[in-house]
């Protein structure tokens, strides 16, 4: 019999290899394969890596708590806490390999890493004020200036502690992780404006942002930080930062951050496309490349439905008008309303229109997850219907608030969505096992905002496009790209060059990547993604 140290070290290293050979033999089992079939391998694969880095963590971890005085009860319930998530993505992964779009299995991947690693009860998760309310609001996060309390604008040397409130300074205190999604909205300014409010609650002799642990999320070839429009403030900017991107920021340099970089992609299966996107993306796309695109493009749709791509928000409303208007069954208008709170709590944009209006007929898109269903799985969770993004059919107005909806031949139900306004307080728990109060981060509801989850989507713009993936689109590239990484993004979208159809041909002019980007990616990433999880 092999000596337990022997034993664990052989499983940890077996573990290893299978994680290692995971990539080439799921290549292997692909080829010549449907579409259909390439997700389901691909997704099993990633979920047999993840097991065995549950074997891994398990392996190291495991004695290291029980070392620290953890009790092996409480050892044993976070293991299987682990195993218990692996299966329930699992079932997940059901639902993608049956068309589910919105599924990343490599970010479920580093969701059960991450959490095996035993994530801290203070994490709190935030997203870029410029990124959109909606994502924030889906994932019961907040916005960074809801969070923070900081004022809109630049905010320079100013001294932002003096915002900084009771509840506010109570909040950051306990924050452990903070994780900012799409950091490539936040600017050089907010984000040492961040780190100036983390260490006024949290005290300077912690280091940079007062010693919380900060992750952030993002590709700065796709959306840029908006810059201020005041001349005045462009050249404050200008003579106190290289750039107004986030890896300017000083306190990027001072905390000495790490990159790392996910270099797989999985919405698009053709090698030759997934060259070309690459390419667009970083700036080195040639001619012959483009001459490629433009000839799998160069055609009309085939049908009226094909969702279409645009540069500005004045060319999608009249697509859409022109579209809603051409239907001749009845007009029907929607009016949002406050279950609690007002317009005022939500700050500057509301998540959806306080009037949506539809037709029977009409294509519509989703702009909330699923939060209605009765449906449950054998495992007792809610069957997720339709996810932000999801194109569907108006087939039926029952009433003020029901709509029936026709997503590729199945009829929902939709009625009221609620979207909530959320800010953290602390609060105290009382610990059974260690007989004493402790502070835990709870969610206080301040607005409830309640409508029909739908917008109509014969037409969007590029920029709400980000995130989404189609099987067939339009591009209507307008007058030219204005902004680095937007064609890039409306190309990105769909999942094969079969499926993209162009308005007009896409030149070297649409082409646009910021050299400060390209600067700050040229630097060498810290290790491969197997050294985060």
């Amino acid at each position: 019999m092999l000596p337990e140290r022997d034993i664990a070290l052989l499983v940890a290293v077996s573990a290893a290899a299978f994680t290692f050979l995971g990539y080439p033999l799921t290549r292997w089992l692909s080829a010549g394969r449907t579409s259909a079939a390439q997700e389901r391998i691909n997704g099993y694969a990633m979920l047999f890596s993840a097991l065995a880095m549950i074997l891994v963590s398990a392996l190291e971890l495991v004695p290291s708590a029980l070392g620290a005085g953890v009790s092996s009860g409480e050892a044993l319930i976070w293991l299987l806490g682990g195993l218990v998530l692996y299966f329930v993505i699992d079932k997940l992964l059901d639902g993608f390999s049956q068309g589910t779009p919105k599924i990343k299995r490599s970010a479920l991947t580093v969701a059960i890493a991450l959490s095996l690693h035993n994530l801290p009860e203070g994490a709190a998760t935030v997203a870029s004020e410029f990124a959109g309310l909606e994502s924030a609001l889906n994932v019961s996060g907040q916005t960074i200036h809801s969070l923070f309390g900081l004022p809109l604008g630049l905010l320079g040397t100013e001294d932002v502690a003096r915002h900084l409130g009771r509840r506010s300074r109570e909040v950051l205190r306990s924050i452990e992780m903070l994780v900012i999604d799409e950091i490539s909205m936040v600017s050089a300014d907010l984000l040492d404006a961040m780190n100036r409010m983390l260490i006024a609650a949290r005290g300077k002799n912690r280091g940079p942002f007062g010693g919380v642990q900060v992750v952030m999320f993002g590709d700065p070839y796709q959306l840029a930080p908006v810059p201020p429009s005041d001349p005045a403030e462009r050249g404050w900017l200008a003579e106190n930062y290289q750039s107004n991107w986030f890896f300017d920021a000083h306190v990027w340099r001072d905390a000495d951050l790490e990159r790392y970089e996910l270099n797989e992609i999985f919405r698009q299966h053709d090698e030759g496309f997934k060259t070309i996107l690459n390419a667009i993306r970083d700036g080195s796309c040639t001619q012959e490349m483009l001459d490629e695109i433009n000839r799998a493009g160069n055609r009309f749709p085939p049908h009226d439905d094909v969702i279409r791509l645009c540069t500005v928000n004045s060319t999608v409303d009249n697509i859409n008008s022109t579209r809603l208007s051409k239907l001749t069954t009845p007009i029907k208008s929607f009016e949002a309303k406050f279950a609690t709170g007002d317009a005022q709590t939500f700050g500057r944009a509301l998540p959806v229109e306080p009037t949506l209006v539809l037709k029977e007929g009409a294509q519509v898109m989703f702009v909330k997850n699923d939060d209605q269903s009765n449906r449950k799985t054998k495992e007792g969770y809610p069957v997720k219907r339709w996810v932000n993004g999801t194109i569907g059919h108006v087939i039926q107005i029952i009433n003020d608030a029901h709509v029936v909806v026709d997503v590729d031949g199945e009829e929902f139900d939709v009625t009221v969505s609620t979207w909530e306004k959320v800010r953290y307080e602390i609060e105290e728990e009382f610990d059974e096992d260690a007989q004493k109060f402790k502070e835990v981060v709870v969610p206080i509801i301040l607005a409830e905002y309640q409508q029909i989850p739908l917008r109509l989507a014969w037409a969007v713009t590029v920029h709400k496009s980000q995130g989404q993936t189609y099987d067939e689109v339009q591009i209507d590239m307008g007058r030219g790209a204005f902004s680095p990484g937007q064609t890039y993004v409306a190309l990105s979208r769909v999942r094969s060059l079969e499926g993209l159809y162009l308005t007009r041909a896409i030149t070297m002019r649409d082409i646009m990547v910021d050299d400060d980007v390209l600067r700050f990616m040229s630097t060498k990433p810290n290790a491969a993604l197997e050294r985060i999880i």
